[in-house]
């Protein structure tokens, strides 16, 4: 039930959003948004660590 719970509130609140690039190098992809609770290994399909000129580093 408690894992149910937290799968819809990851769902509802998708921490990542994209953005556009108007510079040549710039990153496509950044957080601004973070959710710092433990994730059950069982739900996690991949990992991928956000662009290093993201203002705050993350993993998705």
């Amino acid at each position: 039930m408690l894992e149910k719970s937290l799968e819809a509130a990851a769902a509802l609140s998708n921490p990542c959003f994209s953005v556009t690039a108007k510079a040549v190098i710039s990153p496509d992809f950044c957080c601004f948004h973070f959710f710092d609770k433990r994730i059950p290994k069982a739900n996690i399909v991949s990992i991928v660590k956000t662009h290093s000129q993201c203002s705050t580093p993350a993993f998705v």
